[in-house]
């Protein structure tokens, strides 16, 4: 059967040599083109492996010196893993404690769609993230990190250590001793655990200032105040959990209600949710000074619920969102009077990355100039996209 079918192929093939020759010779030019991109895109082209990239060379110059390597740094179970009752006491304090520094700032380091926790298929990648992650809190010295959703990529076969797994995304800022929180994406929650099980797995390290609020339709909700140098709030940061489709009227409806716990004079008003606004998508075209990776459709939030215009009503002078999702996205302006950015994808294993460089974004805010500074820092080590927002830039009303 199988010289058959090869004999009847040839008998076609000479027959459209002789009777097509010209469409003959085209469609073979494009099959030939074809297989020659398929060649450069999975030789050449292909992602820069984590083995090579420079925060890998950062890391082993300036970490691994030591003798032996610290195990909490990397595993979940040893850096959160103690007494419940202290951690949830040394977890109120801290929330309590978030303030600016001396001279008025306070640095933020966002962490997105890591897609981390995804079993032996991953596991280089997951401990190459690991290594940013720890290279960019060394280098940018944050105050405060903040997980912008999609932490995991859990599949039915990773189930039996998903707990253990999901705690390692976690474990380098833990060990580093930064206070951190996270929101979900639409991946996390969807395999093994579930939201409510992530949650309480995260609130095992004593620096996770993560919460939900009862009664909300979704789980990872929340609200931070940092405080000034005179004694007042200087920001209120808003944790909004997009669930798989947008942020609901009722999580508005609780972040209208909450903003008069911060104080009603705040220099910053931040929120950060996983799914953009449908309001990203003009962005770019809205500000002439609009920066970054603009590489994929804005995959936004599925129906408009209004989460701009309530940012707009709450005290704040200057005006942020910060979203995760779309993965060859990062670029970041203004429009109608918000700054809206993206942040870099995080994760190494992260679908669709392609050869887009991972990173995290920095936000650096001074009470004193009354700005919002943000950036991207690259495993490269190389920082892009640098905006500066100040009140000529963003309205508070």
């Amino acid at each position: 059967g199988r010289i058959m079918w090869i004999s009847h192929a040839l008998v076609l093939q000479r027959w459209l040599f002789r009777n097509h020759r010209k469409r003959y010779l085209g469609v073979c030019c494009c099959i030939a083109v074809f297989i020659v991109f398929c060649f450069l895109r999975f030789t050449f082209l292909v992602p820069r492996t984590y083995e090579s990239s420079a925060h890998l060379q950062y890391f082993r110059n300036r970490v691994l010196k030591e003798s032996t390597l610290d195990a909490s740094r990397h595993d979940g179970r040893v850096a959160c893993d103690g007494g419940q009752d202290s951690i949830q006491e040394q977890q109120r304090q801290r929330r309590s404690g978030l303030r600016v520094r001396s001279d008025g700032t306070f640095r933020v380091l966002m962490f997105t769609d890591l897609h981390f926790a995804c079993g032996h298929k991953c596991l280089g990648d997951n401990f190459a993230t690991q290594l940013f992650m720890e290279t960019a809190m060394e280098l940018e010295q944050p105050d405060l990190v903040v997980f912008t959703g999609d932490m995991s990529y859990l599949y039915e076969e990773d189930c039996p250590g998903a707990a253990d797994a999901y705690l390692d995304v976690f474990a380098p800022v833990q060990a580093r001793g930064v206070p951190f929180v996270s929101i979900f994406g639409n991946h996390d929650g969807t395999h093994c655990l579930s939201r409510n099980e992530m949650l309480a797995i995260e609130q095992r390290c004593s620096w996770s200032l993560s919460s939900t609020v009862p009664g909300l339709s979704q789980v990872s909700n929340g609200l931070l105040c940092i405080e000034g140098l005179g004694g007042h709030n200087a920001s209120a940061l808003w944790l909004l959990d997009s669930g798989e489709s947008g942020v609901t009227p009722d999580q508005l409806g609780w972040m209208a209600a909450s903003s008069g716990q911060c104080g009603s004079e705040v220099d910053f008003a931040l929120t950060f949710v996983h799914i953009p606004v449908r309001e990203f998508r003009n962005v770019c075209s809205d500000d002439p000074n609009c920066v970054g990776s603009y590489g994929e459709k804005v995959t936004a939030q599925r129906d408009e619920r209004g989460l701009l215009k309530t940012l707009r009503s709450v005290p704040g002078t200057l005006k942020a969102v910060f979203s995760g999702h779309d993965h060859l996205n990062d670029f970041c302006g203004v429009t109608d009077g918000v700054a809206c950015c993206y942040n870099r994808v995080t994760g190494y294993a992260a679908p669709a990355r392609g050869a887009f460089t991972i990173g995290a974004r920095v936000l650096h805010l001074s009470t004193r100039d009354h700005t919002i500074a943000t950036w991207c820092l690259l495993d490269t080590l190389e920082k892009v996209s640098f905006q500066v927002f100040d009140r000529r830039r963003l309205s508070g009303h």
